[in-house]
């Protein structure tokens, strides 16, 4: 019994095909959720997120699937240079993809600071969860830290540049 043809056939799993990778694609888009203590608070003008809110949560585990570097550096809070360890700031601005602006860095006490995303493109800035290769603890600068890296970019060793290196980082809101 042919009651519709071959073409129907094609059209109809056509069209299951195209809905189904719409629905892998919407999927896609979204972040996992954090299973952990979420560490950082990513909102504002992003394009991936996992909370009801609009924001991107992100736990620790998280952050440390993602890929790290490793800046070696002096900072005028430390004496002599150390290695920070963490996720380069222009991956996890495309992770949760980002606009173009300006970062609104929050710290745990509240404190914030304004980075221009400009800034991400600098290799070595990061969002460091490791000094010396030991998790930071809140009160030696942690959980999360924005590091420049001075001692390989000594033109960055301004006063401007020191005030963005938020400690005890906790959000950031894309504007």
């Amino acid at each position: 019994m042919k009651l519709f043809g071959k073409h129907w056939f094609h059209m109809i799993l056509a069209c299951c095909i195209w809905v189904s990778e719409v629905a892998v694609s919407a999927y896609a888009a979204d972040l996992a959720s954090p299973s952990g203590a979420v560490v950082l608070d990513v909102s504002g003008a992003i394009g991936r997120k996992n909370s009801a809110d609009g924001h991107a949560l992100f736990d620790m585990e998280m952050l440390k699937a993602m890929p790290a570097t490793t800046v070696r550096t002096a900072t005028p809070w430390f004496d002599g240079v150390h290695e920070l360890t963490g996720v380069p700031l222009a991956s996890l601005l495309k992770q949760v993809e980002a606009s173009n602006g300006t970062i609104h860095a929050i710290a745990l006490n509240d404190y914030m600071v304004e980075i221009p995303s400009a800034d991400a493109t600098l290799d070595g800035v990061i969002i460091a969860y490791a000094l010396d290769g030991q998790p930071m603890p809140v009160r030696d600068k942690g959980p999360l830290w924005v590091i420049y890296p001075l001692s390989d970019r000594p033109e960055l060793n301004t006063p401007e540049v020191q005030s963005k290196m938020i400690w005890q980082l906790k959000a950031m809101n894309i504007q």
